[in-house]
């Protein structure tokens, strides 16, 4: 909630924002582009990506049927209170569920569950989302920009990849097979796995070619 524009990182046509989680270890996550270009449209003075919530629920209680309380909406965003407000939807949206109320830990959870499909790296997935033993490995620890870019690649094409075409759309994620050649490329090359390097290279080097698809590896 407490978000802020200058925690974005973009890298060329990607949009990585780099912050501080649990245990003070630095992560990097990144969004779709369609997302992103939502985000932007709603930008304001102020220093928060979701700046912008204040005056919208002052809008909200103005239509509303106690327009009296848009008066008492602070003037300043309080990421606090965003949150507050997001774990109340949540409990209303799910208090029928068959399964019960959620909670906000549980779409997190959902999301590392999501990363996880077709990925036979436990170890790996587990340090790209900074849980468990990497905590202990890394707290102390300054990773490059490009190894924090590669570990955000990662879980967001693993994301993309587990979630229904239509769905995947609805969150923005537009994704040009060309650029997953390029983003592939840049981190063979940075594992020095020269043998996926020479793949890559080749397919991108024939991907002009009439009837030649591009192979994604």
């Amino acid at each position: 909630m407490g978000l802020r524009w200058d925690q974005l990182k973009p890298v060329g046509e990607e949009r990585h924002f780099e912050i501080v989680g649990k245990w003070g270890i630095d992560k990097w996550f990144r969004i779709p582009e369609g997302l992103y270009r939502e985000l932007l449209a709603l930008k304001t003075d102020s220093p928060y990506v979701f700046g912008i919530y204040k005056d919208q629920l002052r809008r909200f209680h103005q239509r509303g049927l106690r327009p009296w309380l848009a008066a008492k909406v602070s003037g300043e965003f309080d990421p606090d209170q965003l949150g507050d407000w997001f774990y109340e939807r949540i409990q209303d949206w799910s208090k029928d569920a068959p399964g019960g109320r959620a909670y906000l830990h549980v779409f997190r959870k959902t999301s590392l569950q999501y990363a996880r499909t077709g990925e036979d790296l436990n170890r790996q997935v587990a340090a790209d989302a900074r849980l468990g033993v990497s905590v202990m490995l890394t707290s102390y620890v300054k990773e490059s920009d490009e190894e924090m870019r590669a570990k955000s690649n990662r879980t967001y094409r693993r994301i993309a990849a587990s979630l229904p075409p239509e769905v995947a759309r609805r969150y923005g994620y537009e994704e040009v097979e060309i650029d997953l050649l390029v983003e592939r490329l840049q981190e063979a090359v940075a594992r020095q796995d020269w043998g996926l390097v020479a793949r890559l290279t080749a397919d991108l080097q024939h991907r002009g070619e009439p009837g030649r698809p591009c192979e994604i590896l």
